[in-house]
């Protein structure tokens, strides 16, 4: 019920995409409270959990269905990593798609996340890692059936953002590069990946007016640098600020958005020499590192 609350709050100031981190093992009464005035066809809906994905989406699912609501209409995603997650393996993930990728055409059921989550700053390599993660998934799904364009389509890429303004803006531009490299190495027609970008943990301070001014300049660096979806942490909230906090961290993209028109431009960046010779220079870095660890068996074997 008081998730319930906030996430109204949210969207009556003008979140687009919320995410609800499950901490337990939710009845569908309990979805039912959850969602109670939330209409899912006009927003994203993205679940982070450590239980089993398949539970949490049937519920979901059986929810949408009583509501009337067109599954193909359903934006979202599973923060779901079949090598990280505690649940996580490739034979869910081959569930997955194998009972919902029909559907649910606009939903994310796969999640690959860098493992610079939480700010380890070494950017070349954040971006092997995950390609390496990208080509041991699409091997592995492609051996029990399922096509490596059906496991694109239904993956997203998280990344965490730290606060070197230019090296985090090449960053994400150089992973659209090199995505589209290893989608020609497995046939698969150019789409640019779903980014979603984090703030990096480290990056944060004990000082939520330091964080919000830092905010501001993080989010402006994913934006720029082409991500899809992003969430700005709230400052402050331990102190019992939390709406307040809320506030100004949607304020942060409204800004963005709403005054500075950043989501009307496909690629601002293009054409400054600096930061398109950083993205080569990223990207180059990070396909020989890919390569390498390609070379050694791919991701699982290797981490």
């Amino acid at each position: 019920t008081e998730a319930n609350a906030e996430m109204l709050e949210g969207l009556q100031g003008g979140l687009t995409a919320v995410q609800l981190n499950i901490e337990k093992v939710l009845s569908y009464s309990d979805l039912e409270r959850l969602f109670e005035q939330v209409e899912t066809d006009f927003i994203s809906t993205h679940f982070s959990f450590s239980g089993n994905p398949l539970d949490l989406f049937r519920s979901f699912e059986e929810l949408l269905k009583n509501r009337g609501k067109a599954f193909a209409d359903t934006n979202g995603s599973l923060c779901f990593d079949p090598f990280e997650n505690e649940m996580g393996s490739i034979d869910l993930a081959q569930t997955l798609l194998n009972d919902y990728a029909t559907d649910f055409t606009a939903f994310k059921f796969i999640q690959l996340q860098t493992p610079a989550f939480t700010g380890i700053e070494n950017s070349s390599s954040d971006l092997a890692q995950v390609l390496a993660k990208a080509s041991d998934l699409f091997s592995k799904m492609d051996k029990e059936g399922i096509a490596p364009a059906t496991t694109a389509r239904h993956l997203k890429l998280s990344l965490s953002v730290g606060t070197n303004f230019f090296v985090e803006m090449a960053k994400l531009r150089a992973l659209n590069l090199l995505w589209a490299n290893l989608l020609a190495a497995y046939k698969i027609d150019n789409q640019k990946p779903e980014i979603e970008v984090h703030f990096a943990e480290n990056c944060q301070k004990e000082d939520g007016n330091y964080n919000m001014i830092q905010a501001s300049t993080q989010a402006m660096a994913a934006v720029l640098g082409g991500a899809h979806r992003l969430y700005v942490p709230p400052s402050g909230s331990e102190k019992g600020e939390i709406s307040f906090q809320n506030r100004i961290a949607r304020n942060v993209q409204h800004i963005l958005k709403m005054e500075s028109y950043l989501d009307r431009v496909v690629d601002p960046a293009d054409g400054s020499y600096y930061i398109e010779k950083l993205t080569e220079q990223l990207a180059k870095a990070a396909w020989t590192k890919f390569r390498e660890i390609e070379s050694k068996g791919g991701y699982e074997k290797v981490f």
